[in-house]
């Protein structure tokens, strides 16, 4: 059993929003651990466990993926969930909101995927 919860209309949208609790969670978690760990090797192992081992469970279930071009708007639980993704990756770099760098540069520095990015890996598996 994934542990996922549906609502009356069998949505998912209560395991969404448990989901992006956790996920901003375990962001501020790393973001207090820069305090005690070396920035780069240690807290990039933490991170991807921390936040990344949450969702690839769940995934494959409660996300669909976007292909390029396409006009379908990301959920807003989903979207805070990759804003969660984004956070760890910028404790693990040392950068902050305001430094304004791409998202995708951002996520490149410690090789953390994006959240579409582990949909469509979670699908092909």
């Amino acid at each position: 059993m994934l542990g996922i919860t549906f609502d009356r209309q069998f949505t998912v949208r209560p395991y969404l929003h448990n989901l992006t609790r956790e996920a901003r969670f375990r962001a501020g978690r790393v973001a207090r651990m820069l305090q005690h760990l070396p920035r780069r090797p240690l807290l990039r192992q933490l991170g991807n466990a921390l936040l990344m081992g949450k969702l690839a469970h769940c995934l494959p279930v409660v996300a669909r993926p976007r292909l390029s071009g396409s006009k379908r708007p990301i959920p807003e639980a989903l979207a805070s969930v990759q804003v969660a993704i984004n956070d760890v990756a910028r404790s693990v770099v040392g950068n902050r909101r305001e430094d304004h760098i791409p998202i995708v540069d951002l996520l490149e520095a410690p090789k953390f995927p994006s959240l579409n990015q582990q949909v469509v890996r979670a699908m092909f598996m």
